[in-house]
């Protein structure tokens, strides 16, 4: 770990709650795994770039494209569902179709725009 990424985690500490931190570094992991950098702390500066912006949707301890259809599904993404028509719904197919918009960390679920 060099000086400047140590630097940036020190301002991440200091001026993040909880919170936030943790939506900083699922943004580091996504960035390590979108991003090629020379220096470790690019990808940490970039997190920094994209927490700031607020292009990005993160959902925490959501560690599965199922869960996060069922999530969808439950929270009335798709409108109120007749209670005799929940049986019709495939979950499996969402959830398949969330892996192209959505990528997954371990310890969420994020999607960047």
């Amino acid at each position: 770990m060099d000086m400047r990424e140590i630097e940036l985690k020190c301002e991440i500490l200091k001026n993040y709650n909880e919170t936030d931190r943790n939506e900083i570094y699922a943004l580091d992991e996504y960035c390590q795994g979108m991003y090629s950098f020379e220096n470790g702390y690019e990808y940490l500066e970039k997190a920094l770039e994209l927490f700031k912006q607020g292009d990005y949707v993160y959902y925490d301890n959501v560690l599965s494209y199922r869960d996060l259809a069922e999530m969808f599904v439950n929270e009335g993404w798709f409108s109120d569902i007749p209670e005799h028509l929940e049986k019709y719904i495939d979950i499996d197919a969402i959830a398949n179709d969330l892996m192209y918009e959505y990528e997954k960390l371990s310890t969420g679920m994020i999607r960047v725009d």
